[in-house]
């Protein structure tokens, strides 16, 4: 009886989702992700994990505020591999090395967690709201997977595990879900990421050199200091991530679409960035000597204060981007700002 109360109570509540249209207010979340979790609190309250109190508290919170919170482990079971679309057959095609298997020396991270939204109260308001960071990206709880001591390489399933500082030299981790993992201090060198799935990650302070990521997904995810170069970014689909200090000299980013990412005081040394759309990211203070940006999409990128000698800007669209830099003629001082180079 208790499970068709549960089943009519889910079924109304989808409908109720839908015609408000709540998939708005998500970041990552997708319809089949919101019936995943209403699923997974709905048998939660049935075995009795959590109380009649809390499964009716959240359920208030999703009516009140339309918020659905994403959970990595309601979405592990599929595979949201990120399409790229190439615009031409003359597109070149991203490859990977041929590396051989990690040892199988693994840690053995805690089991996860029942799942509770995530929200702050804003003392101006009377309803809870959604954590952010730096107002771009919602904070995202990603509960351990219950998988966190798989080593089925290369698509293991460690969404949410505590894998840091660890060896993983030359790992086969392509298409495996790594969403709010922590991955910090671990080596990867001439680690295979291919169409990985990287939100939310934390990589900071990873030996990545020679790494193949094309077409990961690193949205929202930190990679701050890195020590990243001759990594083959090409393709990649990120929003949000944080490449601050980070040591990229000699990689490639290019045919990406990457908005709002973050490369304050990294080396970005003949780093080649062609054809991407980089909106909105920042670039103060970064090593830019021979960096390559054309046929970008620049607009409202961050320039400030950055010597661009030697940069390549040939077709670049700089549409509100700031430019008081020096050593190149985008600079506002003999281009005005918003100029398309050609």
């Amino acid at each position: 009886m208790k499970r068709l109360l549960v089943t009519l109570f889910v079924m109304a509540l989808i409908s109720i989702m839908a015609i408000s249209s709540i998939s708005r207010n998500l970041a990552y979340a997708d319809d089949t992700t919101s019936i995943s979790w209403l699923k997974y609190t709905a048998q939660e309250w049935i075995n009795g994990t959590i109380t009649d109190q809390q499964f009716i508290q959240e359920m208030r919170l999703v009516l009140e505020n339309g918020l659905v919170p994403s959970s990595s482990s309601t979405t592990s079971s599929s595979t949201s591999t990120p399409s790229t679309t190439q615009s031409s057959s003359s597109t070149p095609q991203s490859t990977s090395n041929s590396n051989p298997t990690p040892q199988n020396s693994m840690p053995q991270p805690s089991a996860g967690a029942v799942f509770q939204p995530v929200l702050s109260t804003n003392s101006t308001q009377q309803n809870p709201t959604i954590q952010t960071s730096q107002n771009i990206l919602p904070s995202i709880v990603y509960v351990p997977s219950e998988n966190c001591n798989d080593q089925n390489f290369p698509v293991v399933d460690w969404a949410g595990c505590d894998q840091s500082g660890i060896d993983l030299d030359r790992a086969h981790l392509d298409k495996a879900d790594l969403q709010g993992a922590n991955l910090s201090h671990d080596n990867f060198y001439k680690a295979d990421f291919v169409e990985t799935h990287l939100q939310g990650a934390n990589m900071s302070y990873d030996q990545l050199t020679n790494a193949d990521m094309p077409e990961a997904n690193l949205t929202g995810a930190t990679l701050v200091g890195i020590d990243a170069p001759f990594v083959d970014f090409n393709f990649i689909n990120s929003t949000g991530t944080d490449f601050t200090n980070a040591n990229l000299h000699d990689s490639s980013m290019r045919w990406a679409t990457a908005h709002n990412l973050i490369f304050e005081g990294a080396n970005l040394n003949r780093v080649l960035f062609m054809n991407s759309d980089l909106s909105g990211s920042d670039f103060r203070g970064a090593n830019l000597a021979d960096a390559g940006f054309a046929d970008d999409n620049l607009t409202n990128a961050n320039f400030d204060g950055d010597n661009l000698q030697g940069v390549d800007l040939g077709s670049t669209i700089l549409t509100g981007a700031h430019l008081h830099c020096t050593n190149n003629p985008v600079c506002v001082t003999s281009t005005p700002v918003g100029t398309k180079i050609g």
